[in-house]
């Protein structure tokens, strides 16, 4: 949807044949970084990504900018990933993430 986003930059996070970025959600760290978690309904996984810059990451598939560094959280055939949160905890590493 990025040419509807006027005023905003867009980068593909994940390869979109997994058709990811359903039921996600969004928090920012202490240094200002965004965590992103989201499901990716073809492979039926949950993932979270860290903005990482300057093409320092892992990528998130195929195709997915080097922006980003990427973890799967659930691999369960029916992870149930729907209505994914996310919350920074300043005082600790790391982004805990909730699903259900």
């Amino acid at each position: 949807r990025c040419a509807l986003a006027s005023g905003w930059e867009c980068t593909k996070i994940h390869d979109e044949a997994d058709s990811v970025g359903e039921y996600g959600g969004i928090a920012f760290d202490a240094t200002g970084a965004a965590w992103i978690t989201y499901w990716g309904r073809t492979s039926k996984r949950a993932y979270v990504a860290r903005y990482v810059g300057s093409s320092s990451g892992s990528g998130c598939g195929s195709g997915g900018s080097r922006d980003w560094a990427c973890s799967t959280l659930d691999v369960s055939p029916e992870v149930g990933a729907f209505w994914m949160g996310i919350a920074i905890r300043p005082a600790a590493p790391g982004a805990p993430v909730a699903h259900g």
